[in-house]
């Protein structure tokens, strides 16, 4: 039997054209991006990977969605200058504020805290959104006036419960919550602002 001989045709990508024929195929230096300069990561989704680009894009653009805040009233809940109503593995809600946040929301939320506690507290202030502690400081100075300032980020959808607290896991339950410890007295405020893709 003689020798058989054929001739295999060379193929080769076409950005306009998805046909993949069968035959030799060269290749190209440059990648597949060579051959059609729209794959590229700004052109594929975020997190997909098509012939080894991982994609960037992400679709819309972002907007102002809800802002809120909150203070306490100056002598609420105050006896003798001291807040008196946190007792041992308590916690006391100070501000709070309820954004109706649109669908899949980034927010932030900062609290402020001018307070100081009584010697032998165990006291600690508490930023909560959405029913989850996204922030804790830790334990309030005794007879020092000081500024707490607690920030949080948290995805939100729908109206939402964001605020501010004190909790006493242990020792006495008095704070100079919301008031200095001499002179004029210091509100507890929370702060909530959030973003969305549009």
């Amino acid at each position: 039997m003689g020798r058989v001989s054929a001739k295999v045709p060379i193929r080769k990508l076409i950005a306009t054209d998805d046909v993949y024929d069968r035959g030799f195929h060269k290749g190209n230096p440059g990648g597949l991006d060579a051959v059609d300069a729209d794959l590229a990561p700004a052109n594929i989704a975020d997190g997909v990977t098509i012939f080894g680009k991982l994609g960037i894009l992400v679709s819309g653009s972002l907007a102002e969605d809800t802002t809120g805040s909150a203070e306490t009233a100056e002598t609420a809940g105050f006896a003798g200058g001291f807040w008196d109503s946190v007792q041992v593995n308590e916690e006391t809600t100070l501000a709070t504020v309820t954004p109706t946040f649109d669908a899949s929301s980034m927010a932030v939320a900062v609290g402020h805290a001018g307070c100081a506690a009584a010697t032998g507290n165990k006291l600690k202030v508490g930023l909560y959104m959405d029913g989850v502690k996204v922030a804790e400081s830790g334990y309030v100075p005794a007879g020092v006036d000081t500024n707490i300032v607690l920030i949080g980020t948290k995805a939100m959808s729908g109206a939402t419960v964001c605020k501010l607290t004190v909790d006493n896991p242990g020792g006495n339950s008095s704070l100079y919550g919301g008031v200095k410890e001499t002179g004029s007295p210091m509100h507890w405020v929370i702060g909530v602002g959030s973003i969305k893709l549009v």
